[in-house]
Formats: structure tokens, sequence, C-alpha cells
């Protein structure tokens, strides 16, 4: 099977070729759930709604290289379509939240055709940096500064 040649100009219609697609790898799907885990226990539950808008980086596992952002859907939900090999996902951590699960999770070797849907992360309010309730009022400071002349 050689490789064939032709010349094309501008706005020539070519009926009698098959230009096939080449080095189209096979796919992996990478996909899970970022959710508002009010128990605390890692696992999403009843109520536990999903966490809109946010941010998921898809990287290469052996390099750390990122290769693809998504954001949540409004049901916290998001995923990657990528070839097959190891990969990390890791989570943004939403403001005045931490983490109930790892927000990195390595998904391990993935073979052509593969799926992993189960790459969740659960976060719950966190009382130190969750601050907005306790912010003081105004404070007058007086300072007197005394230099030599």
């Amino acid at each position: 099977n050689s490789p064939q040649k032709e010349v094309v100009t501008s706005g020539a219609v070519i009926a009698s070729q098959n230009f096939g697609v080449r080095n189209n790898p096979p796919t992996v799907s990478l996909s899970g759930t970022i959710f508002a885990d009010g128990d605390g226990n890692g696992r999403q539950g009843p109520g536990e709604a999903g966490l809109a808008g946010t941010s998921v980086l898809l990287s290469d596992a052996a390099t750390g290289f990122a290769l693809k952002t998504t954001v949540t859907d409004a049901a916290g939900h998001y995923s990657f379509g990528t070839t097959a090999g190891s990969y990390r996902v890791t989570v943004a951590t939403p403001e005045g939240l931490k983490g109930t699960t790892a927000t990195t999770l390595a998904t391990g070797s993935l073979a052509s055709g593969a799926a992993n849907a189960q790459l969740n992360v659960g976060f719950a309010p966190d009382p130190v940096l969750d601050k907005t309730g306790a912010i003081p009022t105004a404070t007058v400071l007086n300072v007197v500064l005394r230099g030599q002349s």
C-alpha cells in the first residue's frame, strides 16, 4: 500500500479517492462528581448536591504535565476523553471548603476503551478558612512616632 500523490487545484472535486483518518488513537473516559459532603464521610449521599463551576485538571501521571482542564456542570459532573495511559485528576478546592477525600486522584494505567467514572471528590465547610461571619469591625489605632532631630 504505497502513498499516492494527487495535485488538486482550488475548487476541484475529487470523488475517486478515499482519504481515511490515520493515527486516530483509541480513547479512555475519565469522569466523576464533585460534591458538597455534608456529613464529611467522603461519599456522596442523599441530599449532598454536586458543586457547579469547580475547576478540574487532567495531568500526565509520569510527567506531571497538564493536559486538559474543565469545570463541573450544574450537577457537579465532569468528564475527560483522552488516550490510553496513566493520569492524575486534580480538583481545585473551592473557597471556604476543605476536601473530605483526596483532591488529587491517580487513575492507574488505563488501556484503550477503558472508563473510570468514579473519580469523585467531596468538600465540606472549613471552619478555619470560612470566616465570612466573623469579620471584625474597624479598629482605630493611634500611633505616636518619636524621632530624633
